[in-house]
């Protein structure tokens, strides 16, 4: 007699057993929360693997809120945020009532309550400066690891000829990310936690690694033909060396190094779209059709903001009526600009506040030795993506939701306790 075991049992038994840690200990969860954010393995572009994401959210809050009526914790607010979110999150859904496209309008009320969500469960499920450090070190394995599957991935899906291992100068690579320019701005914010653990990692073996994780994610930006990207990373590390050689410290070869073999690495045909995107600006001249819909796309943004500019039309909507002004309508590929023209003045203001204020909290923490690194790769993480959002229309992607959480965790809740 033949037994027949499912080969989904294994998986049932392994689900079930995350399902009881996790409600055992709803940290558990956020750290897988964070993972699957980073790594977008339940992003925005699969439907399926997007809603799992939403159950394991769900699952962790659940676990939250045992812990809560156990007694065995207090959920806390973020006080520099609470205000902020209360009066961007109650004129979002009253946008509702002007909103043409309700679809739209629902779909990005949805988006915003899992940053929400995803904000305060990272805020309550760490205190301590070593918690912080091993966050780090999760979220840079986490983007090291998925893109290296990826990228061999990649790899073994072309033949090994010298022409079609060229081609991977010609192919954008994203990762898990499904778009490279999302990627890249994800990349781009965690490149100064990476560096961050290169600088205070103790262990040889283990520097090593970060090293090649450096190299290897940097190598990634490159292979990704972002030009957010490499806008974004050029920005970081302008404002990296001149804090580092302001205090003139030997780290600054950590930063230095990369730039060079990016430089050397860079293949022509990049500086050829840069070029193109530079002309574009400027003056026209061979002009980049995705620049000049990108452009065309930014005017009509400030023209509906200019129009509605204490209420907007609604969120989400401004891709509902970019119609009247191209014939591909799209959101607007800039994040200040879309929010600007879907929630007009009583949306853009407290958003932009809450990123100020993201950014300014690390910097109460920075007086203390023991996690000043910590503080400012945060800092330099976020304004990393305050670049990027310039060109991408990403109010609530969630790696920018949680390093605004760590940004809030390090400036309101540590304060003097020994380095990880």
């Amino acid at each position: 007699m033949t037994v027949f075991i499912s080969p989904l049992i294994p998986v049932v038994i392994a689900v079930a057993a995350l399902v009881i840690a996790v409600i055992k200990d709803y940290r558990i969860g956020t750290l897988i929360v964070v993972i699957l954010a980073f790594t977008n393995v339940g992003g925005q572009q699969i439907f399926e693997a997007y809603h799992v994401f939403l159950l394991i959210i769900m699952l962790t809050a659940f676990s939250l809120t045992l812990a809560v009526l156990r007694g065995s914790v207090a959920v806390q607010g973020i006080k520099e945020f609470n205000i902020l979110l209360a009066i961007f999150g109650t004129w979002s859904f009253l946008s509702g009532v002007i909103a043409i496209d309700h679809e739209l309008w629902f779909g990005m009320i949805e988006y915003m309550i899992r940053a929400f969500l995803v904000l305060y469960l990272v805020y309550n499920s760490f205190s301590k400066g070593e918690e912080i450090f091993r966050l780090f070190k999760i979220i840079v394995f986490s983007m090291f690891l998925s893109s290296i599957i990826s990228f061999f991935a990649m790899i073994g899906s072309l033949s090994l000829s010298v022409e079609t291992l060229l081609s991977l100068f010609s192919t954008r690579f994203a990762g898990t990310i499904v778009d490279p320019n999302f990627y890249a701005m994800t990349i781009a914010g965690i490149i100064p936690l990476a560096f961050v653990l290169i600088t205070e990692e103790k262990r040889i073996a283990l520097k090593a690694f970060w090293i090649i994780s450096v190299f290897f994610l940097m190598l990634t930006i490159v292979f990704s033909q972002s030009r957010t990207g490499i806008i974004a990373i050029s920005i970081i590390f302008i404002y990296s060396l001149y804090n580092l050689m302001r205090k003139k410290r030997v780290e600054i070869l950590f930063f230095i190094i990369p730039i060079i073999v990016i430089l050397i690495l860079i293949p022509p045909a990049f500086w050829f779209r840069m070029s193109v995107f530079v002309e574009s600006l400027s003056s026209g001249a061979r002009a980049d059709t995705s620049v000049v819909h990108r452009l065309l796309l930014l005017r009509s943004a400030l023209d509906v903001f200019l129009k509605n500019p204490i209420f907007g039309v609604g969120l989400g909507n401004f891709e509902a009526i970019a119609g009247r002004y191209t014939i591909d309508p799209m959101v607007c590929h800039n994040t200040y600009l879309e929010i600007a023209s879907n929630l007009g003045l009583l949306g853009t203001v407290p958003f932009v506040l809450l990123l100020y204020r993201g950014f300014m909290l690390p910097k109460h923490s920075m007086q203390n030795p023991n996690v000043r690194e910590l503080s400012w790769a945060v800092r330099t993480g976020l304004l990393g993506m305050y670049v990027a959002i310039l060109f991408l229309s990403v109010p609530f992607k969630l790696d920018l939701w949680i390093l605004l959480s760590i940004a809030a965790i390090l400036g309101r809740k540590i304060s003097s306790e020994k380095s990880p």
